[in-house]
């Protein structure tokens, strides 16, 4: 067996030196690379931005809108008890006027009924009828 030498095996070679100019290309290569990847996170980190700040905006809104319809719906409910409450009152108005029209009928009429049953009476008591004083001089 052979020793190993220095001699027989080949010297790694020395990586080339690099000219200035392929060292800034390829340090433009890497700026470009990090820009585009920035980019794309800036891009995408944006578009999350923006839709949770959508959302929160959509809630917000949506928050409103039910405070505004319930300030809507109390109101419409106020105004429909009020309204309610003078229909009923109006309707009361006229029921006791249309019973008291009614009773004073009733009333006439049983008057009259009772008045042409018994015309000239002005009771029920029966009373002798009035002694005649030509009867009596006789």
């Amino acid at each position: 067996m052979a020793k190993k030498t220095s001699a027989e095996a080949p010297a790694p070679a020395a990586p080339a030196k690099r000219t200035t100019e392929e060292k800034a290309q390829r340090k433009a290569d890497k700026a470009s690379q990090r820009a585009t990847k920035s980019l794309t996170d800036d891009r995408a980190e944006k578009k999350a931005n923006q839709k949770q700040t959508l959302k929160s905006a959509a809630k917000q809104l949506q928050k409103e809108l039910d405070a505004r319809m319930s300030e809507v719906v109390a109101r419409i409910r106020k105004e429909t008890k009020a309204k309610l409450k003078e229909v009923v009152k109006d309707a009361t108005r006229r029921l006791d006027v249309d019973t008291e029209r009614m009773f004073e009928q009733a009333l006439h009429t049983i008057v009259r009924h009772y008045d042409s049953i018994a015309p000239g009476r002005t009771t029920d008591i029966n009373l002798p009828a009035p002694v005649a004083t030509e009867d009596l001089e006789a």
